[in-house]
């Protein structure tokens, strides 16, 4: 291990001049080599791709540094950490390549000139104060569990950023034009990555934590098949924002008294996978408006969906054709102010269900019941605009309807008479149209526009008779109100006649022997 001093004593500006080091006998360049520079002002320049084990710009040096030819490895095989270090002085990567194996890290007057081309940093990126020109440079975090740290104050501005594996960024505003996130991106409470420009995310790619994402106007969200969840995705302008999966986030607006700000959602298929809240923030008097009726994308929103005006910006939601889907597993929770909203279709076949809290108007509002009962949950107070009601799936499994305070009647507004089945609904006042439920359940304290059809349910017993014929006892259950008839048909073997027994109770719906004995028929013959 050997530690390099710059003093200039000979040409003054020759990393290769072994008169210019401390030593006056070789010069850095292997793994096992230190250079540090301090107390001069020379213009030093590499002249030939170089590897060493450390660099150092420490305070007091005036000078500059600028890699010539080739790229500067700074390596950490052998006795240093591969860590590069300006406190002062000024490193011109003049368009060419810088590997870091440790950790960078600019302090106090330093100044960074980065060139066009690829800084490749295994370790941690620290910018606590000095001077970053970032030009066309490209930094590329390669290690895992590493860090990205800054000073407070304005932000760090950077061109285009890769995490290939894993990073943190702690506690700053982090500022790049272009983000590609292939590994996992943490931020931290009060962290801020503000993209300028694009930002990407890889097949692998995960941005999480509690700090933000903000994308500047004019700037683009491309997920692929990564997942962005942080606490804020702050849509900060204009933006477009790409197919692929975000996890709970408050996805917020910053109108300002120049003008109106949009969020515009590409075509394709967007998943929700925690809780959304769409908001304004600022104090600009423009709407935020959330634009899906230009591509009429599908979105799905496995958590709480929430619209919230907390200040003056209004938030206008401009639905289009595509389709919300609420897949949770648990209690969903929809406030969206009396907006209109997408066609809705609920998966969610939890306990917990989905509670429409305030004012809800869709156009359809569709319960798949093909994997359990699904339960919608209404609020009281407030007048609801849901123009259809459909289940779909295979089944039997009931599509639910209650209010949020039992004994409390809901009030919903519908177009069209229609009929349903395997609807079980309660406490509903409903106007506008008619549904006609059979195989229902009437849950009581609904109005008149339900109309729940006559069940009867069938248990049959055969018993062996003393003359050998078969005996049929048939007991039925009369739930909802008898509208027309239904037929029972029985079919016995070898053309033997049948002793059909019924129960005096349900006398009223049947054509028969008024006195309820047993009555033999014929085979094939319909009793109704």
């Amino acid at each position: 291990m050997t530690d390099f001093t710059w003093d200039g004593t000979g040409d003054g500006v020759s990393w290769s001049d072994p008169l210019n080091w401390d030593l006056d006998s070789g010069i850095p360049d292997d793994a096992g080599d230190r250079a540090i520079f301090d107390a001069t002002a020379d213009a030093v320049v590499t002249g030939a791709a170089r590897t060493i084990g450390e660099l150092q710009m420490n305070a007091g040096f005036t000078g500059s540094l600028t890699q010539t030819v080739g790229s500067l490895t700074i390596d950490d095989s052998g006795a240093h950490d591969g860590s590069f270090n300006v406190d002062a002085g000024t490193f011109d990567a003049n368009d060419l390549d810088i590997n870091i194996d440790g950790d960078f890290d600019l302090d106090s007057a330093g100044t960074i000139v980065m060139g066009s081309g690829i800084w490749t940093v295994n370790g941690s990126w620290d910018h606590d104060a000095g001077t970053i020109t970032e030009e066309t440079s490209t930094i590329r975090m390669t290690g895992t569990g590493e860090s990205i740290t800054g000073g407070t104050g304005s932000a760090r501005q950077l061109a285009t950023v890769e995490i290939f594996a894993g990073a943190t960024i702690t506690g700053f505003n982090f500022r790049p034009s272009t983000l590609t996130v292939n590994g996992t991106l943490t931020m931290t409470g009060g962290a801020r990555a503000q993209v300028t420009s694009l930002l990407t995310m890889g097949a692998s790619g995960l941005i999480t934590g509690a700090g933000a994402v903000r994308m500047t106007s004019g700037s683009t969200i491309t997920v692929g098949s990564g997942t962005i969840d942080t606490a804020i995705l702050d849509l900060h302008g204009n933006i477009t924002i790409n197919p692929g999966t975000y996890g709970s986030t408050t996805v917020t607006g910053s109108p300002q008294t120049t003008g109106a700000r949009t969020i515009t959602f590409a075509s394709g298929t967007f998943i929700f996978s925690g809780d959304v809240i769409y908001q304004a923030h600022g104090s600009g008097s423009n709407p935020y408006t959330v634009n899906k009726s230009s591509n009429n994308p599908n979105v799905t929103y496995n958590g709480d969906f929430t619209i919230a005006e907390p200040a003056a910006p209004i938030v206008v939601y401009n639905k289009g054709t595509g389709v919300i889907t609420l897949a949770g597993t648990a209690l969903q929770i929809i406030t969206s102010l009396g907006k209109s909203l997408n066609d809705i279709t609920i998966t969610n076949v939890s306990a917990g269900g989905i509670r429409l809290s305030d004012i809800t108007d869709t156009d359809k509002l569709t319960a798949n019941t093909t994997a359990g009962d699904v339960l919608l949950i209404h609020a009281t107070g407030v007048s609801h605009t849901i123009d259809e009601y459909v289940r779909t799936g295979a089944g039997t499994n009931f599509f639910k309807h209650l209010s949020v305070t039992g004994g409390v009647q809901y009030t919903v507004a519908t177009v069209g008479n229609r009929s349903v089945d395997f609807f079980d609904v309660k406490d509903s006042n409903m106007s506008g149209g008619t549904y006609t439920v059979s195989d229902g359940v009437d849950g009581g304290n609904n109005s008149a526009n339900w109309i729940f059809l006559a069940v009867l349910n069938p248990i049959v017993v055969v018993e062996q008779g003393f003359d050998r014929n078969p005996t049929v006892v048939v007991t039925l259950t009369v739930k909802g109100d008898l509208v027309g008839s239904q037929v029972f048909r029985f079919s016995p073997k070898l053309g033997k006649p049948l002793n059909l027994q019924y129960d005096t109770d349900i006398r009223p719906y049947l054509l028969g022997d008024p006195r309820g004995r047993p009555t033999r028929i014929k085979p094939d013959k319909a009793l109704t």
